[in-house]
């Protein structure tokens, strides 16, 4: 289903309404990096709520996530004629310097995802609220920082700058980066492999370490290749 974006997000809330509103913003700070051929770092990721307590949110989640209380501005939508995507400004108190670290961390933003919510208080009980709330996705497309707020640009994601399909279909070479979450593969310090080339006969000897190893043998079921796509003629 579409997203309608609406022309100032001020207007969701109906100042003569008896519903009261919560926004739940996050921000995707640093993307997934490779720290060895193998091993990723995890994402840092920012949840904040327009509360002045704690929430977690939704509750139906068994690893519902938690959102902190944060001071935070959302500008209404804006465009232009000349086609450009549309955009708006989060503003985030800096006066504790809580951004500041990742931000000089050198890892640009630009692209990074942002989400928001827009949830009714009477909601965020209910297990099942899909129903409920209002959501938008964006991506980071500039960020600005002084002693007093960061500002963060955010654009609805471009479509023509979108890989589609998403997934390359390739017969006889894995997709998947080795020793991450979707290959599954266990690489400690006594795993038999630390590199893969990516083929099926691969794949078989990396679930026969696991067996060895007493671990769960998940392959070549994780196989991230296509072996029945017929070779070309």
């Amino acid at each position: 289903m579409p997203i309608v974006l609406p022309n100032s997000f001020a207007s969701r809330e109906d100042a003569n309404s008896s519903e009261d509103y919560v926004w739940l913003v996050e921000v995707l700070l640093k993307k997934s990096t490779r720290v060895t051929p193998t091993l990723f770092t995890d994402n840092i990721v920012l949840r904040v709520c327009s509360d002045v307590e704690v929430i977690t949110w939704p509750v139906s989640n068994p690893t519902a996530q938690t959102w902190s209380p944060f001071n935070f501005n959302i500008s209404p939508i804006t465009g232009n004629s000349e086609g450009d995507l549309p955009s708006l400004q989060l503003t985030v108190d800096n006066t504790g310097r809580v951004l500041m670290p990742t931000l000089h961390d050198g890892d640009a933003l630009d692209g990074n995802a942002v989400v928001i919510y827009l949830v009714p208080r009477t909601a965020l009980g209910i297990a099942y609220p899909s129903h409920e709330y209002q959501k938008w996705e964006f991506q980071i497309a500039g960020v600005q920082a002084d002693d007093n707020q960061v500002t963060f640009k955010l654009e609805r994601s471009n479509f023509f700058s979108k890989m589609c399909p998403q997934d390359r279909f390739v017969a006889r070479r894995c997709r998947w980066a080795f020793g991450s979450t979707q290959c599954g593969y266990v690489i400690n310090a006594t795993a038999a492999y630390t590199t893969c080339e990516k083929t099926v006969t691969a794949c078989r000897a990396r679930g026969a370490d696991h067996l060895a190893r007493g671990l769960p043998v998940l392959h070549p079921g994780r196989y991230g290749g296509f072996p029945g796509i017929p070779k070309q003629q």
